[in-house]
């Protein structure tokens, strides 16, 4: 069967098309469809990278349409004993996170293609590769690389979002928020015009209502109605910042503190047990809510219970015109009550909302615990003040678009937590991009591999040497009293002799360890330092100083008795 040149050609055209737009849609997953969100990673995933200084990683990607390597804007968060806040040791631990935006991640490099960093020698580097489980397909791949440096560097890259801590606000190129004095909860949101946004606030607050009874003796049931105004309360401290803030490049972590407590009208207030962490995560186009553990077993004490549980982001007279959507109701924001309001939710379970029009858009996925008897949409929309949940209205005294979640029913005890993603958009969004984003939060990007690279010659095909670089010092802290040698591994590029000291901040020797001569390429050295025990040697921070005929490299380490 013959085939005339048109067809042919029509074909060719066809599968140029097809090839082009295949090609399009794999390169925007990893481009502006996934650039609203972040990607956190531990650094268990980067073993050859234990005990070294963060000081000496930066984080880069390559395009292949330039062959070209660029810097990235990035940030490695110690995690200490749990904590963000807690000592920081300036060395890799697994624990730690690698934080960056998933919009940064771009081509594989080829192997023989390493970025020129001012001349700075490269140790290794770990290829990163992810990918959209949405798609099973390898074109929608992202790759990014953890690059080793052997003197620290510090590119030039974007600071997304800052605390503006004085005014206890966020500040980002893209949105800002700012929050309640009295219980530090978010109480204003604008979206930048670099975001699509018109820089009006349109956030009346974020609301906390919690509705029920309790009986006194002799008194008989009393009401409560705890909120944000009149039962939620910035801990008052004195020993210590709140809200404290943890700032980086692409993630600030504020942690605020508060203090729960039932009002009782003229019988005064019942505090709830306990100083509750409010967490909350900025990234440059989102914020992560976490708060946990609120405990209601005080009420069976009471003999009370709570009605309802009711969270909500209540928007104010800037949103008006604005859109309200979920997955079952399309609405206007006119302060005008709607009588045809879908409350059902998928529960337990993420569901998600979002207004959108000309100040910009706030999209929503929020965790609804099985709670109480039923669990519903909140939404009411009045610009005459009032609520849906019997509870008395706060902020501005009246509601545009105030929508959330609501549990009803007799609850007499556990505890409540809450969780919640919120994405700061562009103006006049579309259902079909919320869905999308929905979706994407229900299945974040997959790591797919990690692979430790280091730079090869042409003729051995082994890695080329470095100059002596201190990788490794673990156990780091070391504990003084345990039997475990310390471990030090380090590279060197000749033959020389290392000596090892313990040096403390006054620049004292503590203790000295000499090798022998040593050969070129890797080493490990086992360090009994069980002698101290024998001295008189406080707590605190050292450095491990390793010196040899060409080349010293000093290390911090935290000693612990």
């Amino acid at each position: 069967m013959s085939i005339d040149w048109r067809t042919l050609v029509g074909r060719l055209l066809l599968r140029s098309l097809s090839f082009f737009c295949s090609a399009l849609l794999a390169s925007s997953v990893f481009g502006l469809e996934r650039k609203y969100q972040p990607v956190i990673l531990t650094g268990n995933h980067f073993v050859e990278m234990i005990g070294i200084p963060i000081d000496n990683l930066v984080l880069m990607n390559y395009k292949s349409a330039s062959n070209s390597w660029h810097g990235i804007p990035f940030q490695i968060d110690q995690i200490t004993d749990g904590s963000y806040f807690g000592f920081h040791s300036g060395i890799l631990s697994e624990p730690d996170e690698l934080v960056f935006l998933a919009k940064d991640l771009a081509d594989e490099a080829p192997d023989s293609s390493w970025p020129n960093l001012n001349n700075t020698t490269i140790a290794g580097r770990y290829k990163i590769e992810m990918e959209d489980p949405l798609t099973n397909s390898n074109e929608e791949k992202g790759v990014i690389y953890l690059v080793l440096v052997l003197d620290p560097l510090s590119l030039s890259i974007q600071d997304f979002v800052s605390p503006d801590q004085t005014n206890d606000r966020i500040v980002s190129r893209f949105f800002e928020m700012g929050f309640n004095q009295d219980n530090g909860l978010p109480e204003d949101l604008q979206i930048t015009q670099d975001n699509g946004g018109d820089n009006l606030d349109f956030l009346d607050r974020l609301k906390i209502h919690i509705a029920g009874q309790v009986n006194l003796a002799g008194f008989g049931n009393i009401p409560i109605n705890l909120d944000e105004e009149s039962g939620i309360v910035k801990f008052d401290s004195s020993g210590f910042e709140n809200p404290r803030y943890l700032d980086g490049p692409v993630r600030v972590i504020r942690d605020l503190f508060i203090t729960l407590q039932i009002p009782l009208g003229g019988f005064g207030n019942i505090p709830l047990p306990g100083i509750f962490g409010f967490r909350m995560q900025f990234f440059p186009y989102s914020m992560v809510i976490k708060l946990e553990n609120l405990d209601f077993s005080i009420l069976s004490d009471l003999n009370g219970q709570l009605n309802s549980i009711r969270v909500s982001f209540d928007h104010n007279i800037h949103a008006t015109g604005m859109t309200f959507l979920n997955a079952s109701n399309t609405l206007t924001i006119d302060g005008n009550v709607d009588s045809n309001v879908d409350l059902s939710l998928s529960v337990p379970g993420f569901n998600w909302n979002m207004a959108t029009g000309n100040p910009g858009s706030i999209f929503t996925n929020i965790f609804v615990p099985a709670l109480g008897d039923e669990q519903l949409l909140y939404y009411h929309d009045d610009k005459n003040g009032g609520s849906a949940d019997e509870t008395d209205d706060s902020g501005d005294g009246v509601s545009y678009g105030d929508a959330g979640f609501m549990a009803r029913g007799s609850i007499t005890s556990g505890s409540f937590d809450l969780f919640s993603t919120s994405y700061f958009l562009p103006a006049n969004q579309t259902r079909m991009q919320a869905e999308q984003l929905f979706a994407w939060e229900q299945n974040p990007l997959q790591l797919t591999q990690t692979v430790y690279e280091t730079q090869t010659t042409d003729v051995t095909n082994e890695p080329i040497p470095v100059r002596f670089f201190l990788l490794k010092v673990y156990p780091n802290p070391y504990l003084l009293r345990d039997s475990t040698a310390l471990t030090l591994q380090f590279s060197l590029i000749e033959r020389d002799e290392i000596t090892l000291s313990l040096v403390n901040a006054l620049g004292q020797i503590i203790a000295q360890k000499e090798s022998k001569s040593l050969s070129i390429g890797k080493h490990q050295i086992d360090w009994d330092l069980r002698q101290l025990t024998e001295i008189s040697l406080p707590t605190g921070l050292y450095w491990i100083v390793a010196q040899g005929q060409s080349s010293r490299q000093t290390q911090k380490i935290l000693l612990l008795r």
